[in-house]
């Protein structure tokens, strides 16, 4: 079949961006498991790191299962069946267009490189890719997007489970830093620095707020394009702070609101993902809206008040839990669900609250934003 895409190009006059898009399309897969395979083999870090190679392998499979049980759920056609003038290749592909299996295979690699050297390289690949399967015509911006909200989702989702299962794979140098890590976290939770909280929390809102107004004011694709490169510029300042190299404003941006001793911007980071989540897989914009409201001022009150409320309660299933948080997250994000979704929205909000209290291991921008989408799916 490529021999016979290639002979059929060969006979136009094409330009760069379709020789390198089709290109992509055909040897996508191949050219990043060489890439990996010789990187694995030439540099000793790469392999010494077990914790990144077994969460990147895990992913891989687990995002082609999720890709394949999607696609045949969603069963969206191709955009090149109705808009044939659009498609740049010989052939309309067969089978079905949402999620981007090309987009998503690539991102994994992205992910797992992020705080390498190699993670340019990565990212770059991984957008040309994505911006590959546009141009030819068969996957429109939010079969794109559905592809990196699952790549990223599963790969950071897998790394904290392998992290918390199997901590002999941790390296050495990363390891030691544990207890220290622990003992950090543990500070924020029965306390901590109260202002920062305050701080983190009021980004927390104001930042869904606004995408709510995108959404609204310039609508869905273009808020998703907005997302998708506040995503990559994200990673690149994460990679930055990670490889300690200084990026003028952005550090002291990350020093005002970064809780110490985590990932750089591991919340604003889900936080996009979680977004697009909603985006991605919720068909009608409303939808979309309340989940993302329910991320904002739920999640937002549940933190703000259970600082507050250090004293209160606490849940007997999960200590780290305040009973006034998960009253607030219900209450705040109940509201703010109801006028987009009126008594459903408020009903899903509060099975977000119930969700959120639940010791997943996960961070509660991707928990809470994927129990909306799965909820408002059913309805």
């Amino acid at each position: 079949m490529v021999d016979g895409i290639a002979a059929a190009l060969a006979a136009q006059d094409i330009g760069w961006a379709t020789a390198v898009s089709v290109f992509l399309d055909a040897y996508t897969y191949l050219l990043f498991l060489v890439i990996a395979v010789i990187l694995y083999i030439a540099y000793p870090s790469v392999r010494a790191n077990g914790l990144k190679v077994a969460s990147f392998i895990v992913a891989l499979a687990l995002v082609a299962v999720i890709i394949v049980s999607l696609k045949a759920a969603y069963a969206q056609p191709r955009p090149c069946v109705d808009l044939q003038q659009y498609l740049k290749l010989p052939y309309c592909p067969s089978d079905y267009s949402f999620p981007s299996g090309h987009t998503a295979f690539s991102f994994v690699f992205a992910g797992a490189s992020l705080g390498t050297r190699f993670f340019p390289l990565f990212l770059l690949l991984s957008m040309a890719v994505a911006l590959s399967r546009m141009y030819l015509g068969v996957h429109t911006l939010n079969d794109v997007t559905g592809g990196i909200v699952i790549s990223l989702g599963a790969y950071f989702a897998v790394e904290t489970f392998m992290r918390y299962l199997f901590p002999q794979l941790i390296p050495w140098k990363e390891r030691e830093k544990l207890p220290k890590v622990q003992l950090a976290v543990q500070k924020l939770e029965w306390g901590g620095d109260l202002g920062l909280e305050v701080r983190r929390r009021i980004a927390h809102v104001t930042f869904g707020t606004i995408i709510m107004a995108l959404i609204y004011f310039l609508g869905r694709s273009s808020t998703e394009l907005l997302l998708m490169l506040a995503l990559f510029l994200g990673m690149t300042f994460m990679h930055l702070r990670m490889e300690r190299k200084r990026a003028l404003l952005i550090d002291e941006l990350f020093e005002l609101l970064e809780r110490p001793m985590v990932m750089p911007a591991k919340g604003a980071f889900m936080y996009v993902i979680g977004s697009l989540l909603a985006l991605a897989f919720l068909p009608a914009t409303n939808m979309a809206l309340a989940a993302i409201a329910i991320l904002a001022w739920g999640d937002g009150a549940a933190t703000l008040a259970g600082k507050l409320a250090r004293g209160g309660p606490r849940l007997p299933y999960n200590r780290e839990k305040t009973l006034a948080g998960a009253v607030a997250f219900a209450m705040f994000g109940g509201v703010a669900a109801y006028l987009f979704m009126g008594v459903a929205g408020a009903l899903v909000a509060i099975a977000c609250a119930v969700v959120e209290t639940l010791d997943l291991k996960l961070d509660d921008n991707l928990v809470v934003p994927l129990t909306a989408v799965l909820l408002f799916s059913l309805l």
